[in-house]
C-alpha cells in the first residue's frame, strides 16, 4: 500500500513537473516568436534549463555531487530560485496563454523577461561559484598562496641580508665600472694601453690621457 502511494505521488509529482515545463516553454516561445531552424527552437527549450530542468539538475548536484558546505549551498540554493523562476513563468503563461477571466498587467512581459535575463545571471555565478569553491581547488589556491608568501618572505630576508653586505658588493663592482669605463675612454682616444704601462707618443703627438 505504501509503495502504491509513493508511486502515485511520484507520478503526480511528473505531472506538475511536465505542467511547469510545457508553460515555461509555451511563454519563451512567445519571447523568441520569428525564430526559424535549429536554434530558433533550441532557445525556448534551452530555458527549461535554466528553470524547471535547472531545479531538479542543481537539486542532483546537491544530493550526490556537491562536496563541502558552500558547494552544497550554492547548489541547494540555485535549486529552490531555479524552481521559483519555473511557477513564476507558469503564473505567467496563465495571464498570457489567452485568458479573459481577468487583466492581464501591464508589467508582466518585463517581469518574464527580467526573470530570464536573472536566471541566466544566476546560473552563469553559481556555475562558477561552484568550481571555485570546490575543496579540491580551494586546497591548491591555499597551496599557491603559501608558496607565494613563502617566496616574498625569502626575497625580503634575500634583500636585508644583500643590504648588509652592500658595501663590500658596491665595491667590488665600482672596481670593474672603473675597469670598464677606463677601457672605454682610452678606446675611444686611441690608447689601447693600460694604466701602468709608460705611456707612448700619439700618431698625432702625445695624448693628454697617456
Amino acid at each position: 500500500m505504501s509503495r502504491t502511494m509513493a508511486r502515485g505521488a511520484f507520478c503526480a509529482a511528473l505531472g506538475v513537473w511536465f505542467w511547469m515545463m510545457t508553460n515555461t516553454l509555451s511563454v519563451t516561445q512567445m519571447i523568441f516568436p520569428d525564430q526559424e531552424g535549429l536554434l530558433g527552437a533550441c532557445c525556448p527549450a534551452m530555458a527549461l534549463i535554466m528553470f524547471d530542468v535547472g531545479a531538479v539538475a542543481w537539486l542532483f548536484v546537491f544530493l550526490r555531487y556537491s562536496e563541502g558546505i558552500a558547494q552544497r549551498a550554492i547548489a541547494v540554493v540555485v535549486s529552490f530560485v531555479s524552481l521559483m523562476g519555473g511557477i513564476f513563468l507558469s503564473v505567467a503563461h496563465l495571464y498570457l496563454g489567452g485568458q479573459t477571466l481577468t487583466t492581464i498587467p501591464a508589467e508582466i512581459g518585463t517581469w518574464v523577461l527580467w526573470a530570464i535575463g536573472g536566471m541566466t545571471l544566476v546560473h552563469g555565478v553559481a556555475i562558477w561559484a561552484s568550481h571555485l569553491v570546490n575543496p579540491e581547488e580551494m586546497r591548491l589556491i591555499k597551496t599557491q598562496s603559501m608558496l607565494d608568501n613563502g617566496k616574498a618572505l625569502a626575497l625580503d630576508r634575500a634583500e636585508a641580508k644583500l643590504n648588509e653586505r652592500m658595501d663590500l658588493i658596491a665595491d667590488s663592482m665600482s672596481i670593474e665600472y672603473a675597469k670598464n669605463i677606463e677601457t672605454e675612454l682610452r678606446r675611444y682616444a686611441g690608447i689601447g694601453i693600460p694604466l701602468s704601462i709608460p705611456p707612448q707618443k700619439h700618431p698625432n703627438g702625445e695624448h693628454p690621457l697617456a
